[in-house]
């Protein structure tokens, strides 16, 4: 781990909790003896790590990779380079949930949601004193004095709702 141009190693303190202090790094032959300090490779540039964080969602339709590096140097000529892989996934179609629609008026009412197998915007009609069973990819809205309730249980079309 010792720097290769001299004979200096490179020191970081750590905190109590395991966190490297901010500002701490040192370059000096031996260790110092006050405090939870521990040497580090003092040629960062020449030795970079990678990081890969993967995100997945199914279905997958879409992976977008991309990596960057970057390189800073300190006023303590240390250089350090890093480098990371992001893959992100992205899913297929929103998500559909179960509603009820609850007409208790005397005569009939509209409502509108959104049809999860044709991604449609549907209108319809609903006699009184009958509750109607959706499944909406949208908010389920209609006329006042409708009652309308769900909007948490998952479905793939209004027989799964029941």
């Amino acid at each position: 781990m010792a720097n290769s141009n001299n004979k200096l190693k490179a020191y970081v303190r750590y905190d109590g909790t395991g966190r490297v202090i901010a500002g701490s790094l040192i370059l000096q032959r031996s260790k110092p003896k006050v405090g939870n300090w521990q040497e580090i490779d003092a040629n960062e540039c020449c030795n970079p790590t990678t990081t890969t964080t993967t995100t997945t969602e199914a279905p997958v339709t879409t992976t977008t990779t991309s990596t960057s590096t970057s390189t800073s140097t300190s006023t303590s000529t240390s250089t350090s380079t890093s480098t990371s892989t992001t893959s992100t996934t992205t899913t297929a179609g929103p998500e559909c949930f179960c509603y009820t629609v609850d007409n208790q008026t005397a005569g009939p009412l509209d409502y509108t949601y959104t049809d999860c197998g044709s991604e449609v915007p549907t209108s319809t009609a609903i006699q009184a004193d009958t509750i109607s069973i959706v499944c909406s990819s949208t908010a389920v809205t209609g006329d006042d004095g409708l009652i309308i309730t769900g909007g948490t249980s998952s479905c793939n079309n209004a027989e799964g709702c029941i």
